[in-house]
């Protein structure tokens, strides 16, 4: 929608932003509309003067709309899977916490570096006295409870412990 100037438009004659602060001279909108149809808003240009513009500046505004609920979409579907891995994460979470045994996740930097980023609960039970939290924050810890060959190979740094 082109509205060169609000004034001389019985719809928008008597619109506060034309008869007072901003004092609206022109529109141009393009609607924001979602994939089912439904219009969310409109991306519109707005002046101070009366203009005119071009069909190619409308088909420019046209497409700046469409980016603006492209960028819109992408965004939902990205919170929707934020959304579903966060949920799935503490699922897992919860599984693992609940299995016998220990599960956990060790990585090794090629500088030699071992981080734990995930311990189940389970170390636990298999290992009384084990302080979870502290391993986390301090991994060298953990290395003490490891089989001694593969201990000894971690704490030189080895390629592979295997």
């Amino acid at each position: 929608m082109v509205i060169n100037d609000p004034l001389n438009d019985d719809r928008f004659r008597e619109n506060a932003f034309v008869t007072g602060s901003p004092g609206v001279r022109f529109y141009a909108g393009a609607p924001l509309k979602t994939q089912q149809g439904n219009i969310l808003g409109t991306l519109c240009i707005l002046d101070h003067k009366p203009r005119t513009i071009s069909d190619n500046q409308k088909q420019a505004l046209q497409l700046l709309a469409k980016k603006a609920m492209d960028y819109l979409d992408t965004r939902k579907i990205m919170l929707a899977q934020d959304l579903t891995i966060g949920s799935n994460a503490a699922y897992l979470k919860k599984l693992t916490d609940q299995a016998p045994g220990a599960i956990f996740q060790m990585e090794m930097t090629p500088d030699g570096k071992v981080t734990f980023p995930f311990m189940s609960e389970g170390i636990k039970k298999l290992l009384p006295g084990f302080d979870l939290v502290k391993t986390l924050n301090n991994p060298d810890l953990a290395l003490d409870f490891v089989h001694s060959e593969i201990s000894s190979c971690l704490k030189k740094a080895c390629k592979s412990p295997f």
